[in-house]
């Protein structure tokens, strides 16, 4: 549910927001708890935009395989790496 407080997050300011039906949304806060089923749709917004929308979160709007083949993923240690695994909670 979007409110007053949530509306400012990238996932609510994506072009695709009110008829998308992926599960896993890189520009949502939350991505790791997410789940994903085989054969569920998958995100289709532009890697630029999504970057651009999620500049301020942890994985900066990527899906998680671009994320962890970036160059910022490798120079993070182990402890950080886990962390962002786990999401902010």
């Amino acid at each position: 549910m979007i409110t007053k407080e949530n509306k400012k997050e990238p996932m609510y300011l994506c072009p695709r927001y009110n008829f998308c039906n992926a599960p896993i949304c890189p520009l949502d806060p939350n991505w790791t708890s997410r789940v994903y089923v085989y054969g569920d749709e998958k995100c289709k917004l532009g890697k630029g935009l999504r970057q651009k929308l999620g500049k301020n979160l942890p994985n900066k709007g990527l899906k998680f395989g671009e994320f962890t083949n970036s160059d910022y993923w490798k120079s993070l240690t182990d402890e950080e790496r886990v962390k962002i695994k786990e999401g902010s909670k």
